[in-house]
């Protein structure tokens, strides 16, 4: 008997397919869902290690988050010049960061729980440019004494230099073209020569001393600076550099006390402390002493002759020190027609402002009056003052 398709048991209808689609979609959102839990709970968010300290990090962190966010104990490395000197502290690159021994990349992900060191950042170097400069010719001396006459004025040569851009630091020097010696003729000075011999005391004081220094390197004028024992200490820079550009250094003192009303003890000590100081910063050791304000006994001229050094005063007083105006002190300073002459100014011991202001009229006038200039051991011992 043919079967009727009526009586035939039910069949299950299949899913609609767009159903099925919205059951795997939030299958795969509940599977998402137990992963970033998983992930929370066994990964973070949370704190690194970052050297020794705890530092958060989220879900990770890369060493250029860390590096903005200060959180690396390794300093920035440095801008330097060509030869090594510091230009600018932490303008090199910054930290980087190592993890188990090796390194990380800016773009590496630091995580939770993770141990990192810093590493201090990179020297930068400035570039190096190639220029030219005069090479000045050197000089040559003939003969002994103080008085010298150019013989030749000779020529300066030419050098290829490679310079840093940003220092000026000479890395590497060659001459190109040979400078021709400058020949000078050294002697007594003539019978009757005017001699101006400049002095300055109570130095070396920052600022004051240098613009002295170029006022007399414009003019290539020699001069002594009678120096404090205790103000050389404090700038020894200073005080080698009066020396390195050939002027005389004259011993005044450790601290500027009255001599003439201290005990022989005080006197010894503020003449051989002075004098050991001076040399052990300078390499030179005064022999030529200016007692402060000029205050002197026998009893101190006898200690200081025990201790090898000189008696040095002064022919003509600027009185500087009492700060008058520029004209003033020119005016003192040049005052009198002696044929030799001493004159007493100051680049320490306050604001000398006033005497660097008098200093280039100074000089000028007494070159106009034909005077040389001489330090105080080329003074005529016979024209010494007292």
């Amino acid at each position: 008997m043919p079967s009727d398709m009526t009586d035939a048991p039910d069949m299950i209808e299949p899913v609609p397919r767009r159903t099925r689609s919205v059951l795997l979609a939030v299958g795969a959102v509940l599977v998402a869902m137990v992963v970033a839990v998983v992930a929370w709970v066994m990964v973070g968010p949370g704190v690194a290690i970052i050297d020794g300290r705890s530092v958060y990090v989220g879900f990770g962190a890369s060493p250029a988050v860390l590096v903005r966010a200060h959180a690396s104990n390794a300093p920035w490395g440095d801008f330097v010049s060509a030869t090594g000197r510091v230009l600018r502290s932490g303008g090199g690159l910054p930290p980087t960061f190592t993890m188990e021994g090796r390194d990380l990349s800016p773009t590496s992900r630091i995580r939770p729980r993770d141990r990192v060191a810093s590493v201090r950042g990179r020297d930068v170097a400035e570039s190096i440019v190639t220029t030219t400069a005069p090479e000045p010719a050197p000089v040559r001396y003939e003969g002994e004494g103080p008085d010298q006459t150019v013989i030749s004025s000779g020529t300066a040569g030419v050098a290829l230099l490679k310079v840093g851009e940003v220092s000026g630091d000479v890395v590497q020097k060659t001459i190109v073209i040979e400078p021709v010696a400058k020949v000078m003729r050294r002697g007594a000075y003539p019978a009757g020569s005017l001699l101006v011999a400049l002095t300055f005391d109570d130095g070396p004081w920052p600022g004051q001393t240098e613009a002295i220094l170029d006022i007399l390197k414009a003019n290539d004028v020699k001069a002594t600076f009678f120096m404090l024992s205790g103000a050389a200490n404090h700038h020894k820079d200073l005080a080698r550099r009066v020396f390195a550009e050939g002027h005389l250094i004259g011993n005044h003192s450790v601290n500027h006390k009255n001599l003439s009303k201290s005990t022989p003890d005080v006197v010894r000590f503020e003449i051989v402390n002075a004098a050991d100081t001076i040399q052990a910063i300078t390499g030179y050791r005064p022999v030529w002493f200016r007692p402060p304000g000029g205050n002197y006994n026998a009893a101190v001229l006898q200690i200081m002759a025990e201790s090898g050094v000189k008696l040095a005063m002064w022919s003509t007083d600027t009185n500087d020190w009492r700060k008058p105006s520029p004209q003033d002190i020119a005016g003192r300073a040049l005052a009198g027609q002696q044929q030799v002459k001493v004159v007493l100014m100051h680049d320490g011991g306050g604001d000398r402002s006033r005497t660097i202001a008098a200093l280039p009229q100074v000089i000028a006038e007494y070159k106009a009056r034909g005077y040389r200039f001489v330090t105080f051991d080329h003074v005529p011992p016979d024209q010494l003052p007292h």
